[in-house]
């Protein structure tokens, strides 16, 4: 529950506001991933038969891959839905015909795959600069970043919810 009110809380910042900001977020968060980490390892070790202690490292190590695999297959399949979304709702306000939106997203590709920063004084296509498409890019990152930040929030909300409940019925 700390990990995902602190993803929640981060989730809610904007570009461009102070760094102290996010302290409280990333705190929360940190507190809630180590009593998280520290819990798991103990009840998982603890059912663990003592003699497999090593195969038990494994498996825990291989759990904690596992699951951060997924979560960043997750979390970016996220990121890159939302982001796209927005960009494409971004490019449709300006008015641009489908040639024009393919000119310009292919200018846009271009420029961000030489990895040069973009400004007027190294001489970006117009088309980037004259539509700002850059700062469109850019906030429609935010918002992706936003949305694959609150949906782990909501995940890890949802599993506290669902170990709360299943520890109030365990026995004593």
């Amino acid at each position: 529950a700390a990990m995902g009110s602190g993803m929640l809380l981060t989730a809610l910042l904007r570009p461009g506001l102070s760094y102290l900001l996010l302290v409280p977020g990333m705190a929360l968060f940190g507190i809630g991933f180590l009593l998280a980490a520290t819990a798991w390892t103990h009840f998982f070790f603890d059912v663990m038969p003592q003699d497999l202690i090593g195969v038990s490292a494994g498996i825990n190590r291989a759990a904690g891959l596992v699951g951060g695999a997924l979560a960043g297959v997750v979390l970016s399949t996220v990121l890159q839905v939302s982001g796209m979304a927005d960009f494409e709702r971004r490019l449709d306000e300006l008015d641009l015909t489908t040639a024009q939106q393919a000119q310009a997203l292919d200018a846009l590709d271009h420029a961000l795959q030489l990895g040069h920063e973009i400004t007027e004084e190294t001489q970006a296509p117009e088309t980037i600069m004259e539509l700002a498409l850059l700062a469109a890019y850019r906030e429609a990152y935010s918002v992706g970043v936003g949305s694959a930040i609150a949906t782990g929030a909501g995940l890890c909300l949802v599993s506290a919810a669902i170990v709360g409940l299943w520890l109030s019925r365990a026995p004593p």
